[in-house]
Parts: C-alpha cells; sequence; structure tokens
C-alpha cells in the first residue's frame, strides 16, 4: 500500500480521524461495506491538492453517467457496468467527508453539496432502473415510467426543506 507523506504514524491513526467510530453505530452496512475502501482511497488523496467538494463533483458526475448507462441501454453488461458505477460513487460520498475531517475542512457548504449530490442522485437512479426495466414490460411501460418519475420526484419535498434549511444557516453565518 502507499504510504502517503502527512502526519499520521499509520494507516490506523489515519482511520481514526477519517472514520470515527460513531460513524458505525450510525449506518453498519455502509461502514462493513464501503468504509474499508472509502478509507483506503482517502488515504492516498489526502496527500493531493483536491478538496471535499470536489471529490463530490465527482461522485455526481459519475452517478450521473451510471444511471444514462442503465436507462439508456438494453444490455446487460451496460447495467452491471452501472450497477458498479453507481458503488464507485457511493464510496466517493464516503470519501469527501474522510477527506473533509482529516482536512480539518467540514463546512456547510460542504453538508449543503452533499445533500445536493443525494437530491439529484437518488431519483436519478430510481429513474434508471426503473426505465432499464420497462422495457421488458411493454404493455405496462407507459405507468411504470410515470411511476419512476413520480417515485423520482417524492424525495424532493424532504430534501427541499433540508437544502432551504441549509441554505439558510449559510447566510445567518455568513458562509457563502
Amino acid at each position: 500500500m502507499i504510504k502517503p507523506k502527512n502526519n499520521f504514524k499509520n494507516f490506523e491513526s489515519f482511520v481514526s480521524v477519517a472514520f470515527p467510530p460513531d460513524k458505525i453505530i450510525i449506518d453498519p452496512f455502509i461502514s462493513n461495506f464501503y468504509r474499508p475502501l472509502s478509507t483506503r482511497i482517502s488515504w492516498v488523496l489526502i496527500n493531493i491538492r483536491i478538496t471535499p467538494n470536489f471529490v463530490t463533483f465527482l461522485q455526481i458526475i459519475v452517478a450521473i453517467f451510471a444511471c444514462t448507462l442503465i436507462g439508456n441501454t438494453n444490455t446487460k453488461l451496460y447495467f452491471f457496468i452501472g450497477i458498479i458505477l453507481l458503488h464507485f460513487a457511493y464510496i466517493l460520498d464516503c470519501v469527501d467527508g474522510e477527506i473533509a475531517r482529516v482536512k480539518n475542512m467540514a463546512s456547510l457548504q460542504g453538508v449543503f453539496l452533499d445533500k445536493f449530490a443525494h437530491f439529484v442522485t437518488m431519483p436519478a437512479i430510481i429513474m434508471s432502473v426503473t426505465i432499464y426495466y420497462s422495457r421488458s414490460l411493454d404493455d405496462h411501460k407507459s405507468y411504470l415510467l410515470l411511476l419512476a418519475f413520480i417515485s423520482g420526484f417524492a424525495t424532493f419535498s424532504p430534501v427541499n426543506r433540508l437544502i432551504t434549511s441549509i441554505s439558510s444557516s449559510l447566510v445567518n453565518k455568513n458562509q457563502f
């Protein structure tokens, strides 16, 4: 494994900051499945001039590309590649927070961008998978597509409230 030049004695001391123990309690599945990969990627990236927000933008791009592959193709190969890319996008979602904690770059702007990424990608995932599967059901295609778009935008209201509250916090604290 590549050992970055940083202030950490070893990988374990890095992980103790990047991935605090309380994260395991919040979501044990993510902790056991994604974090072993994300912490290693973060370990390599912390010495590069990369910001957590850049990683979040990259996550959005990868996720939208994956959804495009899933929704616009008929082959199982592209569907599988899209699913793998969605998992990679989720790993990047973990990496941005780990880098923010290690580099002490956590901010309300970062939280806003992270929630915006979820606002964009979650409905896109639902829509693309529904579009992919609706191709095999000719008679019900229009109903499934309608259901995909409705369910995809069903997340709008709670996320909209969250984005509004974060925006208000940013304005009140003069953090733009």
